[in-house]
């Protein structure tokens, strides 16, 4: 994190530098720390912090922070749209494929979907999951300069740090429930292992898809 973090802040240095401005560092703490502080100060007020700014590229800053922001609140749409596609997806695949609480549809010989249901619907739920882990790092890094963390408050930053853990897990909880053998599970135990690890993935994706969902409105 920390690397990306520095990569992040040395392309907006030298972005700034490159404009014909110069880089102050007061101006990147401003961005990173308030930038919807400043996109709702009063007019005047803003006009003011402008001409403190001074130049060109003072005027120009809040256009640039709040074409960002309507971005991010783009991305964050999309990537919360992508991630409820997957759980939807991965719902209809626990209930087909069976859970801790229930034998699955598909082995009573009554699945949601058909044959279609047992046999390739897990493989549409892996490509959704994949296309939502783009879009959320893609909005994430994205938003990395706006800092929001530190302007939407304390719910902001516990919900960001619980979809961040869920987003990270996911895949690895994906993973084993789908190959069980990777971590050793015995042949004859593979069958409930898989149904107990199926109903933590999906428990862990409910509350990651609110998370997330809950933070991208915050930011509205």
């Amino acid at each position: 994190m920390l690397p990306t973090v520095g990569m992040v802040v040395g392309v907006l240095l030298g972005a700034l530098t490159s404009s014909g401005g110069e880089a102050h560092m007061g101006d990147v703490f401003a961005m990173g720390d308030a930038p919807r502080r400043v996109l709702l100060m009063p007019a005047e007020d803003r006009g003011s912090l402008e001409e403190e700014r001074g130049g060109t590229s003072g005027k120009a800053w809040p256009k640039r922070t709040e074409d960002a922001l309507r971005t991010h609140r783009t991305l964050g749409l999309v990537t919360t749209g992508s991630l409820l596609l997957t759980a939807g997806l991965g719902t209809l695949s626990a209930i087909n494929e069976g859970t801790a609480f229930h034998e699955g549809r598909c082995a009573t010989g009554n699945p949601l979907l058909g044959d279609y249901g047992c046999e390739s619907l897990h493989i549409v739920h892996g490509a959704s999951a994949i296309l939502s882990l783009v879009l959320y790092t893609a909005t994430a890094v994205q938003g990395l300069p706006l800092g929001l963390s530190q302007s939407e408050g304390p719910l902001y930053r516990i919900l960001s740090y619980v979809h961040l853990v869920g987003i990270v897990l996911q895949p690895i909880l994906g993973l084993i429930t789908a190959y069980p053998e990777v971590i050793g599970i015995n042949p004859g135990a593979q069958e409930r292992f898989g149904d107990v690890m199926r109903t933590i993935h999906i428990g862990v994706g409910y509350v990651t898809v609110a998370a997330y969902a809950t933070t991208t409105v915050l930011e509205f």
